[in-house]
């Protein structure tokens, strides 16, 4: 029998005895009851520590199971007397243990100042109670309510309690649930903390020995049928199951348990693709079991990646693949869910304790949805700031706790990172960001076949609605199909290839021009992005009623030949539609974020923030402060815009076979990557950003050796 398993059955056996836990035993046998009348603490000859040999006893419990938990917990961290003693007790020790619960406290609180104190050994938390005593201890912990820290003073009264013990010579042993942050100067003070052993499946196996003693007798080592993860399941769950009369119908009500906050959803092996975001989820979930092997250290890995984009995307279905293909623990919170719990205060506290219990679980997945909803602390609206900028400092100190724990990997989501505090953003804090877009016609297919994988549809049936489905989210995707299984469901049959189809729009049901147009659009875009070398073209597809390009932007030198090719891309539809349609529609306007704004924009700054336009090197602050009403700044703005245009027309006439072909088989097939759409790109005559004939209404703009700061470009352009 291992050391701390001895120390656990004398800590256990001393609890039954101690009339501090008379209150919490259950029907316990007369024979206890009259010991407990002549022991004031407990005494080792009143100790009735089982026999193996005794017969298996079927009488309730007399002990709590939460008391019993703790007590083998506290043994497994200390292994045994002597070594606590030789630790905690000796004159003048400083020790401090982490890994509770604030629930756990009061338990913790009285197993320690009882049962585990050496006869004569008084402890208190109060210093006055022990100036009459030779040999004192004392245990600080902050006042708690259930199973969360009391009140907002709570701490400061515990800061103020360590630094008055700092100043006596009692040995003192400080009690610090994961939720709870200690002001810099006390961090500094106290040493590293001991941390309370995690229940798991040898503390749960000898915690089963001792509700079932017949377990010892013969039987199966309970451990051999507990989950690896027992210590996820709620202790209520587990209280619940030690009701039952044997350890076999225990066992039974436990299996699965601790698992089911991970059964839903697929694994990264069931999502197939090679967007950056699945690759990257791979390499990390990798590289975690690399590092759970022992075969690399946890200082060398990416532990974070932020993912973006707009609604729907399969954000945090990604996420949640990465803790099931892991097989660890996924914990899930928002700003807006701490939010929910009420003041500033109490946000700050949820959010710790969301933090905590990832560091207590690991390893595991913390995954931040819509982190974006934070806020930042610069930005320019005025309302609630200092609620704000708490909220994010508060977020940007945990991210730094979090990340320093091993085990523990970040995942945010958000579908506006340009709405994030710039500190959240940085490198440490979220070291990948990564795009993830509408999911492309592989992505589609793959979704569909795990979700029909059951219903009898062959490889055709499920490529013709991927070949629909161009364009649609996963949540749409997700959406579609329980609606079709809901129609076949009233029809009172199975679910059929008509069902789905009824669901999922057919291509041909759209207006044929308002195809062409968006095809001829998206083609423009594309084509032109390849002229010029301004980066890859990834992606070219009809979504629901628009368009969309993805394409991977080359880095620039923000030189005014960049910052015209940027323009030629982004005005490159609306040429495309002048020069296969004989007009333009209002496609490439709109909303914030469309190709005009985009383009507008761009070329406002070249004057106002670029310092290459016609104020020269002047800034003249955020453009959304820049009015255009100005007569002569906003015909320098369209005369950028029509030349851009005009310089995107003659690049597609040269390749207008091209053009026409690409838009054609973007009607036909909805979407255009890989080998099909580079193959036509292959052909694309090659430009000169150079090339451009003299072209702005500025002087300054003729001068291609003057530079700019380096601009984003956006990655996207839609119509």
């Amino acid at each position: 029998m291992t050391a701390w398993i001895t120390y656990a059955e004398t800590l256990i056996a001393r609890m039954r005895v101690s009339p501090e836990f008379d209150g919490l035993h259950g029907a316990s046998s007369g024979k206890h009851r009259r010991k407990r009348q002549y022991h004031d603490r407990w005494d080792e000859s009143a100790l009735d520590i089982p026999d193996d040999t005794e017969a298996p006893s079927t009488e309730a419990p007399d002990l709590p199971q939460r008391a019993v938990s703790l007590a083998l917990r506290l043994a497994r961290t200390w292994e045994s007397e002597n070594a606590f003693g030789d630790r905690v007790l000796v004159p003048r020790a400083l020790t401090c243990m982490s890994g509770m619960r604030p629930g756990e406290i009061s338990m913790i609180k009285r197993i320690m100042t009882t049962v585990m104190m050496p006869a004569g050994r008084l402890a208190a938390s109060d210093p006055a109670f022990l100036k009459q005593a030779e040999n004192g201890f004392l245990l600080l912990a902050p006042a708690t309510d259930g199973d969360s820290i009391s009140a907002r003073h709570a701490v400061r009264d515990l800061e103020e309690e360590i630094r008055h013990a700092l100043d006596l010579a009692y040995p003192t042993l400080v009690l610090m649930p994961d939720q709870i942050r200690l002001s810099p100067d006390l961090q500094a003070a106290l040493p590293a903390p001991v941390r309370l052993a995690s229940l798991d499946r040898d503390i749960m196996s000898a915690h089963f020995r001792h509700r079932y003693p017949d377990c010892i007798n013969g039987q199966a080592d309970p451990a051999l049928q507990l989950p690896d993860n027992i210590g996820e399941a709620p202790f209520a769950v587990i209280s619940a199951a030690l009701r039952e009369a044997t350890a076999a119908e225990a066992l039974a009500r436990l299996k699965g348990v601790a698992r089911s906050d991970r059964k839903a959803g697929p694994t990264l092996n069931d999502i197939s693709g090679h967007a950056p975001a699945l690759a990257a989820a791979r390499m990390m979930v990798d590289d975690l079991k690399r590092w759970q092997e022992g075969q690399i250290a946890w200082d060398t890995m990416t532990r974070s990646v932020l993912f973006y984009g707009p609604p729907g995307t399969g954000k945090s279905y990604v996420a949640r693949a990465m803790g099931n293909s892991a097989d660890i623990a996924f914990i899930q919170a928002s700003v807006s869910r701490w939010q929910a719990c009420g003041h500033l205060g109490d946000l700050l506290a949820a959010m710790r304790a969301t933090f905590a219990d990832a560091r207590a679980r690991a390893p595991c997945i913390l995954f931040l949805d819509e982190i974006d909803s934070a806020g930042s602390r610069f930005d320019d609206d005025s309302h609630a700031r200092s609620y704000r900028r708490q909220v994010v400092n508060g977020i940007l100190e945990e991210i730094d706790i979090v990340l320093r724990c091993e085990g523990v990997i970040l995942v945010g989501a958000c579908n506006d990172p340009g709405a994030m505090d710039p500190a959240l953003l940085r490198a440490g804090r979220f070291d990948l960001k990564i795009e993830m877009p509408r999911p492309d016609r592989d992505g589609i297919l793959s979704m569909l076949r795990q979700k029909l994988e059951h219903d009898g549809l062959g490889a055709t049936d499920l490529d013709a609605l991927a070949r629909r489905s161009a364009g649609m989210t996963a949540a749409d995707i997700d959406a579609g199909v329980r609606q079709a299984r809901t129609l076949a469901r009233a029809a009172n049959r199975a679910l059929s290839l008509a069902d789905l189809e009824r669901v999922f729009p057919s291509p041909a049901s759209q207006d044929p021009e308002h195809d062409w147009r968006i095809a001829v659009h998206e083609a423009g875009h594309a084509i032109v992005t390849q002229a010029l070398e301004m980066g890859t073209v990834q992606r070219v597809a009809l979504v629901g009623g628009g368009g969309v390009s993805v394409i991977d932007r080359m880095p620039t030198q923000g030189r005014i030949c960049d910052i015209k090719s940027a323009l030629t891309c982004l005005m490159a539809g609306r040429a495309a539609e002048m020069l296969i349609l004989g007009n333009i529609s209002s496609g490439a306007g709109g909303p914030v974020g469309s190709d005009l704004e985009q383009a507008t924009a761009l070329a406002l700054r070249i004057d106002t923030n670029f310092g290459i336009g016609e104020h020269g090197p002047t800034w003249l602050g955020d453009i959304a402060t820049v009015s255009l009403r100005e007569p002569d700044q906003r015909h320098r703005v369209r005369a950028r815009l029509e030349q851009a245009e005009q310089h995107a027309s003659a690049i597609l006439a040269a390749d207008q076979e091209i053009l026409t072909q690409m838009a054609r088989n973007l009607v036909h097939e909805r979407e255009l990557t890989g080998g099909p759409l580079q193959k036509l790109l292959s052909d694309v005559i090659v430009k000169s950003k150079a090339s451009a004939p003299p072209q702005d209404a500025s002087r300054a703009d003729e001068d291609d050796t003057k530079k700019g700061a380096d601009m984003p470009i956006q990655e996207k352009t839609s119509c």
